[in-house]
């Protein structure tokens, strides 16, 4: 991964002095907290689940750091990174100006990276400068935002 770092942490959310060990994402702006909050509520899934959710973030955070300019809508930007995860980014003569060098996914793998981001109906936003901003809320029934930076 190109702009982030996934590490191991134990986390304390009450005074009972029980610790929930995470994997937290840190970039170059630091913690990234609002994937942390997010992970402290979903705490009870699968270890292999927390694990692949914070891969599908920081693959979704290198698309947008590498791609910032390309795209109008967080809309745009977030199909553009569905069809990469498929197709990956390597071109056919070998070329990847973007840096990622992804492999196709298998359809099955994609459409789970896909779905972990995408779980309470939520899609990725940009800033000005491309960087990951917010996970907008588009649907008033499942009311969930992240703030990434």
């Amino acid at each position: 991964m190109l702009n982030s770092v996934c590490i191991e942490a134990n986390i304390k959310v009450d005074n009972t002095g029980t610790k929930i060990s995470l994997p937290v994402i840190v970039t170059q702006d630091g913690l990234l907290k609002s994937y942390l909050d997010y992970l402290i509520v979903h705490r009870y899934k699968s270890r292999s689940w927390k694990d692949r959710s914070a891969f599908a973030v920081r693959l979704l955070i290198d698309y947008t750091n590498q791609n910032k300019d390309c795209f109008e809508t967080p809309h745009q930007l977030f199909q553009e990174f569905s069809n990469s995860l498929y197709t990956g980014t390597i071109g056919e003569d070998g070329s990847d100006p973007s840096w990622l060098r992804w492999k196709p996914r298998e359809d099955k793998d994609a459409n789970f990276l896909i779905s972990l981001i995408c779980s309470g109906s939520m899609i990725p936003d940009t800033n000005v400068g491309g960087n990951i901003a917010t996970i907008n809320e588009v649907s008033d029934d499942q009311k969930a935002t992240f703030f990434f930076s």
